[in-house]
């Protein structure tokens, strides 16, 4: 079932039983998640200087690529922007917090930046497939 047809179950579900439907599981304590969730937010994985030095590379390459349109003229928009490697650094930090990871996983930031900047130039540059594993 795709996410819009179970969205639209729960939606009509909620709205005719005015409650929510039985889970079929058992959800984590709240007072667990919240436990969890201040010893994930005090750990401080790092991002692997391999992985680093490829994220520098593949930015400024897909900057690059982004200048120029279809003529090989220099355009005045790019997809890929600081703003964007920001938030692949970050939410792949977060995601290793989560984890409980040392580091950064290299997959992770590779399908982000795979996500951000589309997938025909990630492959490109070597971002979509065969990436390492950590």
């Amino acid at each position: 079932m795709d996410g819009d047809t179970a969205l639209a179950r729960h939606i009509t579900y909620v709205h005719k039983h005015n409650r929510n439907p039985e889970l079929g599981f058992t959800p984590y304590d709240p007072a667990f998640l919240k436990h969890y969730i201040a010893a994930a937010r005090e750990h401080n994985p790092f991002v692997p200087p391999e992985l680093s030095s490829h994220i520098v590379e593949a930015y400024v390459e897909l900057r690059q690529r982004d200048g120029r349109g279809a003529s090989g003229e220099v355009g005045d928009q790019a997809a890929m922007t600081a703003r964007a490697l920001l938030s692949i650094l970050r939410v792949s930090q977060a995601l290793a917090k989560l984890r409980f990871s040392d580091s950064v996983a290299v997959s992770l930031s590779y399908n982000l930046c795979g996500c951000v900047c589309g997938r025909k130039r990630a492959a490109g540059l070597g971002l979509a497939a065969g990436v390492p594993h950590n």
